[in-house]
């Protein structure tokens, strides 16, 4: 902090005075703009640092969503089939094999994350942002925060899935972490048992299908974030042209 100070040498006319005052005026503002700019600048700083980190994080974040739908569509397909065997085994239908193959269910899934902001908004440095940038960074963090919800959900029907199967055959491996839980064989379950499992199944498939597409659509705001859009209603209005006529944007491609 620049401090003024006024000349040492006494006062003797009112024209003195007046320099004097002058001159303790103009001292303390030329620190208070030195101050100030400094200031700015460092705001400027706070700014670009957190502009690129959230750049790194999302660009981070769309590249390990690819792996993390393909695993999630592996899940998927597990329980589609899985569906497709218990509904002809109750209809009596031949179906083999009896139990789907569980062998591979992708890996490990990874969440995105928005860690830049969280910090930013507990160090106050989020509100140094245009209010625009703002909007657009808190409307993909709240649906961030509707996707760990609907995660926790998954996990919760992996969960009741897999006791189902470990009443039946004992295992250390789990859905959640992409390891192949074989289930019962189908033909020795009763027809309550099937139907209780379909439920399971089939709640288990739903809560992949809300996952999935939060997902596309968390990466389809990513991507435009990443691309410039100025504004959330511009980004609003490029989400419902990208999303498409089926109610989804396509999968990222295989790599």
């Amino acid at each position: 902090m620049l401090e003024a100070h006024a000349p040492h040498e006494p006062i003797h006319s009112w024209k003195g005075f007046l320099i004097h005052i002058a001159a303790i005026a103009i001292g303390l503002l030329l620190a208070l703009g030195l101050e100030q700019t400094v200031e700015a600048l460092h705001h400027a700083h706070q700014r670009s640092d957190l502009e690129q980190q959230m750049r790194a994080v999302l660009l981070n974040d769309l590249q390990s969503d690819k792996r993390l739908l393909q695993d999630l569509q592996l899940r998927r397909r597990y329980f589609s089939d899985l569906l497709n065997a218990i509904n002809a085994r109750l209809q009596n239908r031949p179906q083999r094999p009896s139990t789907p193959d569980a062998k591979q269910m992708g890996s490990l899934l990874i969440f995105p994350s928005l860690a830049p902001l969280d910090v930013a908004k507990l160090n106050g440095t989020a509100a140094l942002l245009p209010a625009d940038r703002i909007q657009l960074f808190n409307r993909i963090d709240t649906l961030l925060g509707i996707l760990s919800a609907t995660f926790r959900e998954t996990y919760s029907e992996f969960d009741m899935v897999s006791s189902f199967h470990e009443r039946y055959l004992d295992s250390r491996e789990t859905l959640e972490s992409g390891e192949g839980v074989k289930g019962p064989s189908l033909d020795v379950l009763s027809v309550p048992e099937l139907l209780e499992y379909r439920a399971l199944a089939a709640t288990a498939a739903k809560t992949l299908d809300a996952l999935m597409d939060g997902i596309r659509l968390f990466d389809l705001e990513a991507r435009q974030i990443l691309a410039g859009i100025p504004t959330e209603d511009a980004l609003i209005q490029r989400i419902r042209t990208d999303w498409g006529k089926e109610g989804r944007v396509p999968d990222p491609p295989a790599e």
